[in-house]
Formats: C-alpha cells, sequence, structure tokens
C-alpha cells in the first residue's frame, strides 16, 4: 500500500514538473550544424595560419601585375603593373599608397582614414610630367568620399582577411558549411556567406592542413544584370612574424587571369610613426 501511494505521489510530483505533460516539455534547442561545422572550420584555420597570435595592425607591400580590358583602349585592352602598400591599425586607421603604370600614363593614389577622417590624392602622370587630371562625373564631393571610403575599406578587407582570417573589422559574415570539394590537390571543406553588399564569397580550405587555397566572389553585374564570379588562387604559403600567409595569389574572371599578385614584405603589428594616419585638411 505504501509501494502505491509512492508511486502516485511520485507520478503527481512529474505532472507538476511537467514531465508527463506533452505541453510542457522542455523543447531541444535547435543548434544550425551547417554554421557550428563553419565556425570550427574557419577556426581551425586561423589558428593554423596564427597560433592565437593576436594581430592588432599590420604593413604589407605587394606587386599587382594584370590587364585592363576597355573599349576606349587601342586595343581593347592594356597590361598595366602596381605597387601598393598598407598600412592598418585594426579597425580604423588605414593608410593605403598605390603607384600604378598603365600604357598611357602612370597614376599615384594616397589614401587615409583616421576614424571618421578621410582624404585622398590622386596624381597621374604623362611620360613622367604631371597632369591636371579631374573627373567630371556630376557626383557631389561628399558623395565621391564616400565612395572613396567604402573603397578603401574594401580593398583593406580583401587585402588582410586572407592574412588574418578575421573578417570582424570591416564585414559582418555569418559562415555556413556547404560541403567537400574534389580537387587534384586533395579535398577541400567549403563555407559560404553573403556579403553586406549582396554578393556571395566562399571560402575553400585543405582539409589536412586548413590553409586557406581559393575564395570564390560572386556578385549582379549593374552594367550587364549578369552573374559575375572572381577566384583568388592562394599558395606559396611563407612565414612572417609568426603568421603563415601566401606570398602568391593569382585572379581569375571569366576562366581568363586577370591579376597576379605577389607580397613582397609583411609586418605584423608594426610599430607605425604618430604623424602617418594623419588626415591633412586641403
Amino acid at each position: 500500500m505504501k509501494i502505491k501511494t509512492f508511486a502516485i505521489t511520485f507520478i503527481l510530483f512529474l505532472t507538476i514538473l511537467g514531465f508527463c505533460s506533452p505541453n510542457l516539455v522542455a523543447q531541444p534547442i535547435k543548434i544550425d550544424s551547417s554554421k557550428e561545422k563553419a565556425k570550427a572550420i574557419l577556426a581551425q584555420a586561423q589558428n593554423s595560419i596564427r597560433k592565437n597570435k593576436s594581430i592588432n595592425g599590420l604593413n604589407v607591400i605587394f606587386d599587382i601585375t594584370g590587364q585592363i580590358n576597355s573599349p576606349d583602349l587601342p586595343n581593347g585592352k592594356a597590361d598595366f603593373s602596381s605597387e601598393v602598400e598598407l598600412s592598418i591599425l585594426f579597425p580604423n586607421q588605414i593608410y593605403q599608397n598605390a603607384f600604378s603604370d598603365y600604357a598611357t600614363n602612370q597614376t599615384s593614389t594616397t589614401s587615409i582614414l583616421n576614424n571618421n577622417n578621410f582624404s585622398e590624392q590622386l596624381n597621374v602622370f604623362v611620360d613622367g610630367k604631371p597632369m591636371n587630371f579631374q573627373i567630371n562625373d556630376g557626383k557631389s564631393a561628399e558623395q565621391k568620399k564616400n565612395e572613396q571610403m567604402l573603397k578603401l575599406k574594401s580593398d583593406a578587407f580583401w587585402v588582410t582577411f586572407p592574412i588574418t582570417l578575421d573578417f570582424s573589422w570591416y564585414q559582418n559574415l555569418e559562415f555556413s558549411f556547404v560541403g567537400v570539394a574534389e580537387t587534384n590537390t586533395g579535398k577541400l571543406d567549403v563555407i559560404e556567406s553573403i556579403m553586406q553588399n549582396g554578393s556571395k564569397v566562399k571560402l575553400f580550405f585543405n582539409n589536412k592542413t586548413h590553409l586557406l587555397q581559393i575564395i570564390t566572389r560572386t556578385w549582379a553585374s549593374k552594367a550587364t544584370d549578369k552573374s559575375v564570379e572572381r577566384k583568388y588562387y592562394f599558395s606559396d604559403y611563407q612565414t612572417k612574424d609568426g603568421v603563415l600567409f601566401a606570398q602568391s595569389i593569382v585572379v581569375e574572371q571569366d576562366g581568363k587571369t586577370i591579376e597576379e599578385r605577389k607580397v613582397k614584405k609583411l609586418q605584423i603589428n608594426p610599430k607605425f610613426k604618430s604623424t602617418l594616419f594623419e588626415v591633412k585638411e586641403k
């Protein structure tokens, strides 16, 4: 009798707690396994190149060689070469200087972002002589400034992200695992995300070394309303200041190589001159 009474009491107790009521049973928390796996892949890749090293800033100098296609050019295309120096104190101090040599002229562009202050100076040279060059596109000075700032941040992101694998400074991305790609160099774990401008980015990591091998970017062209895909191939990994980085980057679009980049110098957490990020009023 006592056992029966105890059993009834225990069942009532469970009922009060909700264990015997389907309406009150706690539902398990749903975890998106694709997002969790993507986080794990990215974290493992980041640790493989940084070994938990904290990166607050960097200086990188690299060469770019490539080809410009335009109907305004004599043969519809022209080769170019650039040397770019980028210095960053994350997240809001950026200095970039680029000197480019084209078929008909040379340009020198210096862009500086210091928190909310920004300046950009463009100089154009023909046969070594400076030219008075201005673009009259009907845009206000404020519009041009905002576009230049966005471009500088975008340039900085695409240079620094493959080196650091940290997107938090300039992009709010959430990656998902989408599968494994089979290549002649091995299997690659693939994760993807949608960027703030609506373009899709995919990262391909070697699932043994965890090194970044390929980035693809896909977006809709405003000019043609067609999908455009650009691929970045990373190779020749070197170690500098405790960070493993790709020294060679090949950029393809529409199945053709449009750029080749070679990193000549990389410094992690360098000591910058206090005047480097000064924005001078015009």
